[in-house]
């Protein structure tokens, strides 16, 4: 909720919960030496099971009610829980859960998208796989006969060609853009 700081929280619960500031509890760490702490009251965990399932303050006994009014621990635990609970039920009305088809679709496209993606994986392995392949049979086949070869610019040019163009015709038919 966005409230300034040091102002209550406002409650739609009724004249029950609209009941007079009370002065702040001491807490434990700041009592006396000696004096035992308080034990937490037996009647919170009936109070907050009401504020949970939206009975409080309208629709449970006035003797809860007037309870939480008297113990400052059940009158803390109605603060604080009204305000969490009204934050979750505001938190819950804004948002937005998209359709179960729209959620499948999505699903369904994004298996597709990966299916794809490691199938062109694959397919980039066994292509350069294919390429170190035909490299070396290239040269197993020509390499005796290469020192016999008068070695020329336009010779050298015409072979080498293939070897620069063939990736970038490769690159070109696989890219999608």
């Amino acid at each position: 909720m966005n409230r300034p700081h040091g102002t209550p929280p406002s409650s739609p619960a009724g004249p029950a919960a609209s009941s007079p500031p009370r002065a702040p509890r001491r807490r434990d760490s700041a009592r006396p030496a000696g004096e035992t702490p308080a034990l937490p009251c037996e009647r919170e965990s009936e109070i907050l099971r009401a504020i949970e399932a939206r009975h409080w303050p309208d629709r449970c006994d006035d003797e809860l009610r007037a309870h939480s009014a008297s113990c400052a621990d059940c009158a803390d635990l109605v603060d604080v829980a009204t305000a969490l609970t009204g934050d979750r039920e505001e938190a819950m009305r804004a948002a937005h859960v998209p359709p179960s088809g729209a959620v499948w679709w999505r699903a369904q496209l994004r298996a597709r998208q990966d299916a794809a993606r490691a199938a062109r994986r694959i397919i980039s392995i066994v292509q350069a796989a294919a390429v170190l392949v035909a490299v070396v049979a290239v040269f197993l086949i020509v390499g005796p006969v290469l020192p016999a070869i008068h070695w020329s610019l336009p010779l050298i040019a015409a072979l080498a060609s293939p070897l620069v163009l063939a990736p970038v015709a490769v690159y070109f038919a696989l890219t999608e853009h």
